[in-house]
């Protein structure tokens, strides 16, 4: 006797294996009757049955794919990317392969529009939205091959990092395993990771800096005041001129809440001493050779801060440049001391040296840097009071000599 099979297709979203449906008491013959043109039931895949008239839905897609690849099978790729939200890849429904994981002893084909991947020891399973995923790291290092291009390759690296959905290190570890470092998009995109490129316009930029022979600058390290309150984290910094460079992406600063935030960072920035650029991706592309002429004009003025006559002349603002964690230890124990102006290092410990720069850059990114951002401006505190009771200086652990002196 048939058994129901309405918590079957609950269960596995409208779907089910032949040998499920045998288990349920349905002969062979009947399903094949069933799954005949014209009938209530489809086959989208081997041993795979689509328990419905009409076309497979983007997640249907991807459970028959588990399904069809059997006990232990992960999404990876690109199709677990999408259900991770990573935005590189867009969604589920512009996928046209799903990649799939099997475990060691499994050896299905790849067949229709399912690629499998087969890996050598057990992986982390990690359920998302009720579908077995590998980890992120490994779905990306499963998507690299796939992808078209150095930007796209980029993109896809530089998004996980700057939101925060893995480290720098868990990315290059994974990548490594795969033997995926040794792809030049992959070696060259690590390569602005580590330097602190957080996006595929900032590499963009980092690379025209580079060809034209420009210093190379701080990306993305956020800036603190003496006392670890929170300042900014521009794109670019230029300590040694005190210059600030913005990259003004429409995915950024389209919505009217992003712009007025926007603003008021530069604004705050500004009234510090920083001189802000800003250049959108469309002006880098149309015109690099303006930018840059720009660009030199400024580092060359700012440089010479104290002999510039188009603005009023204060002393060069001292910025800290630090991971989150460091600046939020060093601001509990300045808070400890009476006088608490004193510039702090990345120690923590007050001392009126400045420490070198260095390539290794903490993984916190830029995320948490723009949301205490939006903290500081969309409320009606700011830093600027705090840079004030402190005498309106700023303090650096990461300030660079200026390359030309």
């Amino acid at each position: 006797m048939r058994t129901h099979i309405a918590p079957l297709i609950a269960a596995q979203d409208g779907l089910a294996t032949s040998a499920q449906l045998a288990g349920l008491g349905w002969a062979t013959s009947t399903v094949s009757r069933r799954c005949a043109p014209g009938g209530p039931w489809q086959r989208v895949l081997p041993r795979v049955v689509l328990l419905q008239t009409g076309a497979p839905s983007p997640r249907q897609r991807l459970r028959a794919a588990l399904l069809y690849a059997g006990e232990g099978a992960l999404l990876t790729g690109e199709a677990a990317l999408t259900l991770y939200g990573v935005r590189a890849v867009g969604p589920p429904a512009r996928l046209r392969t799903v990649d799939v994981l099997v475990p060691p002893g499994r050896s299905p084909r790849s067949r229709a529009y399912v690629r499998v991947h087969r890996s050598q020891q057990p992986c982390r399973t990690l359920p998302v939205d009720r579908l077995r995923c590998a980890t992120l790291t490994r779905a990306v290092a499963d998507a690299v091959p796939f992808l078209t291009g150095q930007a796209a390759v980029t993109a896809l690296l530089a998004e996980v990092v700057q939101r925060d959905r893995c480290t720098l290190q868990d990315l290059t570890t994974a990548l490594r395993a795969g033997r995926r470092h040794r792809d030049p998009r992959v070696a060259a995109a690590l390569e602005g990771l580590t330097a602190g490129v957080r996006s595929v316009e900032e590499a963009g930029a980092r690379r025209l800096l580079s060809e034209a022979g420009i210093p190379e600058p701080l990306w993305n390290e956020p800036l603190f005041f003496p006392d670890g309150t929170f300042l900014a984290c521009p794109d670019a910094h230029w300590p040694y001129a005190s210059v600030v460079l913005e990259i003004d992406s429409r995915e950024w600063h389209l919505s009217p809440g992003h712009w007025e935030r926007t603003m008021a960072r530069r604004n705050l920035m500004t009234s510090q001493g920083l001189l802000v650029l800003s250049v959108s991706p469309a002006q880098l592309r149309a015109d690099p050779t303006a930018f840059l002429a720009l660009l030199r004009i400024t580092l060359a003025r700012g440089a010479e801060l104290p002999a510039c006559a188009a603005r009023p002349i204060r002393p060069r603002p001292h910025v800290t440049a630090r991971p989150r964690a460091a600046a939020l230890a060093s601001a509990a124990r300045v808070r400890t001391r009476s006088g608490g102006s004193t510039p702090v290092n990345r120690t923590g410990s007050a001392s009126p040296r400045q420490t070198p720069h260095s390539p290794s850059r903490s993984a916190s990114g830029r995320t948490g840097a723009r949301q205490e951002e939006h903290s500081a401006t969309a409320g009606g505190g700011s830093p600027t009071g705090s840079a004030a009771s402190s005498g309106g200086s700023l303090a650096t652990s990461r300030d660079r000599t200026n390359p030309a002196g």
